[in-house]
């Protein structure tokens, strides 16, 4: 074989290998106006929700069939979450209200109104006993859903809390706002630390699924981690060139994954603090990242009006996921790990079914 068809033929190979898949969409959900906020699939992986202005709606999956328009609020929802029972739901919206819902008749249980300005947050505890919720009005609330009467006010922050969630075993919550993270007692309400360092705005906070860690970021570029017991700082990840706006945890809690408005995402290892790898690709900036159920994929939602699918061993980039036409504002994996739901500000949100990506054996 002639020596320039042996190079390329090895040039071609090579190309075959490094090119991403091109996925097309298993379903679009439409019906909302102004853009959707978030998708959420609940834990049995057979319903989805899709917020949006004034409306959430309810989905069946995978038949991608409305099951119910959820209505009431009078302004944009900005969360979702599903009981883990799944027979509740949660709205959160900038209407100050947050509603809670029964999911098999779709109907509205009751709502709390304390908040006085927008409320971005509402999560179940991991029992399903308790309720949190985060405002714009610099507190979040925990409220005690087997009585339906508030536990605690958690107060402390100088500006509005821009993120708030349970650790996985529920003994904390964590709340973000202005410069700082606070750590709380879930069950009393009472204050466990105050996570000082970050020189500009904290955005978003994670718990690793072994409840050791925390990890915050923030528009100073800087990824901090701390021991979820002690409240202690433990180490600074620094290496983004923006601001770092989400991390998440691998399931087996050794990496952390975080996306930044410097257009990349990159993977830390958490025994030594140090980074994996970059992951470039994305033309304009990231604003979020997740491991899937099992660890092995990442996916990234980026304001490039794209989402990608990387291999989380190797930091590969296996398939760009292209149907949106305006910003990508949320994603998430089916507990299965074998769908997609990218949400974006075009009014619409896309399903993807990924298992062409497995192998036969993992099908």
């Amino acid at each position: 074989m002639p020596m320039r068809l042996f190079i390329f033929i090895l040039l071609y190979l090579f190309f075959l290998n490094t090119q991403a898949l091109e996925l097309t969409p298993l379903a679009r959900l439409t019906g909302h106006e102004d853009g959707i906020t978030k998708v959420t699939f609940n834990h049995q992986g057979t319903q989805l929700i899709t917020t949006g202005v004034k409306t959430a709606r309810l989905w069946q999956i995978p038949e991608a069939k409305l099951i119910a328009v959820l209505a009431g609020h009078q302004g944009t929802l900005w969360d979702a979450d599903f009981s883990p029972n799944d027979e509740r739901l949660v709205t959160a919206s900038d209407d100050k209200n947050v509603f809670i819902w029964r999911v098999n008749e779709t109907k509205l249980l009751g709502r709390f109104d304390q908040h006085r300005d927008w409320v971005i947050r509402a999560q179940f505890s991991p029992s399903g006993e308790q309720l949190l919720t985060a405002s714009r009005d610099n507190t979040a609330r925990l409220w005690d859903l087997r009585t339906g009467s508030a536990l605690a006010l958690l107060v402390g922050h100088q500006q509005g809390v821009a993120d708030a969630r349970f650790s996985p075993d529920g003994r904390y919550v964590v709340t973000v706002g202005r410069l700082t993270a606070r750590l709380w007692e879930a069950e009393t309400g009472k204050p466990h630390a105050i996570l000082r360092g970050h020189r500009q705005a904290v955005y978003h906070a994670s718990f690793s699924p072994d409840n050791q860690w925390l990890a915050t970021v923030s528009e100073d570029r800087e990824i901090r981690l701390w021991d979820v017991r002690t409240g202690e700082l433990k180490a600074t990840l620094s290496g983004h060139e923006n601001r770092v706006y989400y991390a998440d945890f691998s399931p087996d809690s050794q990496f952390l994954a975080t996306a930044s408005y410097d257009n990349t995402a990159k993977l830390w290892r958490i025994a030594d603090k140090t980074l994996v790898y970059s992951l470039n690709g994305h033309n304009a900036p990231l604003r979020k990242i997740i491991f899937s159920p099992d660890g092995r994929f990442l996916l990234t939602a980026s304001i490039d009006n794209t989402a990608k699918l990387w291999s989380a061993e190797q930091g590969q980039l296996i398939a760009t996921l292209a149907a949106h036409q305006d910003w990508i504002t949320d994603i998430a994996f089916n507990p299965e790990g074998t769908m997609v739901a990218i949400a974006s500000a075009d009014n619409s949100a896309t399903l993807w079914d990924i298992r062409p990506l497995f192998s036969p054996s993992e099908e």
